[in-house]
């Protein structure tokens, strides 16, 4: 009889040492999605503060080629002049 209470014993703490291990694994599975959750909401943010930045940056580029192009087409109109001028004065 005491085989019997020994056996049922093991398998109560057999039992209790699953729902233990179950309850650890969902614990464990339960703070990585949450944890994941976090670092996919970073890379979001992050991500759009790049393409803000990007944008940004696009438009610096923009401008500067206007500027560019402008002081180009200036000195072009000033080499113009200096040409006409000195075929004005022959």
């Amino acid at each position: 009889m005491d085989l019997r209470k020994d056996m049922e014993n093991i398998k109560d703490d057999m039992g209790k040492g699953i729902n233990k291990v179950e309850d650890s694994v969902k614990k464990a599975t339960s703070g990585l999605g949450h944890t994941a959750g976090k670092i996919t909401n970073v890379v979001k943010h992050t991500a759009k503060e790049i393409k803000n930045e990007a944008k940004g940056l696009a438009m610096e580029v923009g401008e500067l080629k206007e500027d560019l192009k402008e002081r180009v087409e200036g000195s072009k109109v000033a080499k113009e002049i200096k040409h006409q001028m000195k075929h004005d004065k022959k």
